[in-house]
């Protein structure tokens, strides 16, 4: 959640409760697309192609990427042994 989700909300985090509770679905919640962290490998990619993608390119990248994370949380945290609520 860290790639994409405000440090402000991350860091009261001490319990897995806690971290449930996060509704990761509201935008606000979710760091500007172009500081998801898609990771060294990727972003270095990113960087040697950038001459050649235009910047809607890129925005749908970064947007893309910001949306598979949200779901991937949102899958795990359905997986959690314990209840959310």
């Amino acid at each position: 959640m860290e790639r994409f989700v405000r440090s402000s909300l991350l860091k009261d985090v001490t319990s897995a409760a806690k971290l449930t509770s996060i509704y990761i679905s509201k935008a606000d919640y979710f760091v500007d697309y172009s500081k998801v962290d898609i990771g060294f490998t990727t972003e270095n990619a990113v960087k040697a192609v950038r001459k050649n993608v235009s910047d809607k390119q890129l925005l749908d990248f970064h947007l893309s990427c910001r949306n598979f994370l949200k779901v991937v949380v949102a899958k795990l945290l359905t997986r959690l042994p314990f209840s959310m609520h």
